[in-house]
């Protein structure tokens, strides 16, 4: 615990400023020159702090980027929250905002009528990935290593969805539902539909899927205009993300690039 507080230390005074010597960090934080350098050394190796020719250490790339990541997933939770409640109190139906992370489909928000907007980043355990209409969207879109972790997870959905059974079944039915831009998922025992689309990063990679959940009744009979408004509530998501600069990670597949909200065909 001594050296954590030590490289925090170190952290927080170099933060202050745009650049520091050896012998001022060393002074600040109370710790002799040859025990500075070593933890200084050990941050630049993990690019968390890098070292300029004048010899003077400044915060890394690697610390930035961190930071960054941690600040926009706030951000995106707090536009989760927002819109999942606007939703909810539009169409007086449960909304739920998910992300995949390691293969994993967690909950960043979730409200209904009968209950206060929720946050809940835990990873989910019931209902499981693929029978959420959420998580299929998340996978749909997802990057190649995304799809891999959630197999290795998982396992392949089976009977959980569409009786798929290996990686080419799984393809064909991910590129289906891209194509049609959304996901409806049917629950005849309890008499429901889940329907989610995706939101995606200004760069077209998937940000989030946003669902709804409601009576196989009403869905029947109101079918275009609650997905209208999730494709409305999608796209101003969006534009949010845009006006914040909240660009996504980079793109490393092609295929998996943001296909057009507006082009949906009707019910």
């Amino acid at each position: 615990m001594q050296i954590i507080g030590r490289i925090t230390s170190v952290l927080e005074q170099i933060s202050r400023k745009e650049e520091l010597p050896l012998g001022e960090i060393a002074g600040a934080v109370g710790l002799k020159k040859t025990t500075a350098a070593n933890i200084l050394k050990a941050l630049c190796s993990a690019g968390l702090l890098k070292k300029s020719e004048s010899g003077k250490y400044s915060i890394g790339k690697t610390l930035v980027s961190l930071a960054r990541s941690s600040l926009e997933g706030d951000t995106i939770t707090g536009l989760a929250q927002d819109y999942a409640g606007a939703l909810c109190a539009e169409i007086g139906e449960a909304v739920v905002v998910s992300i995949l992370r390691q293969g994993a489909r967690y909950l960043i928000a979730n409200v209904s009528p009968s209950r206060m907007l929720q946050a809940d980043v835990s990873e989910e355990k019931r209902p499981f990935l693929y029978e959420t209409a959420t998580g299929r969207v998340l996978l749909a879109y997802s990057c190649a290593d995304e799809l891999r972790l959630a197999i290795e997870k998982n396992g392949f959905p089976e009977m959980r969805w569409d009786g798929i059974n290996n990686i080419r079944n799984f393809n064909q039915v991910l590129r289906r539902l891209r194509l049609k831009k959304y996901e409806l998922a049917e629950s005849p025992v309890h008499e429901v539909v889940q329907l989610a689309v995706p939101v995606f990063y200004q760069n077209g990679m998937i940000a989030a899927a946003v669902g709804v959940r409601m009576p196989v009744t009403r869905w029947r009979k109101e079918k275009n205009n609650i997905l209208e408004k999730l494709l409305k509530t999608a796209e101003h998501f969006e534009a949010a993300l845009r006006i914040k600069n909240i660009s996504g990670p980079e793109i490393k597949h092609e295929n998996h690039k943001k296909s057009s909200l507006t082009n949906h065909c009707p019910l």
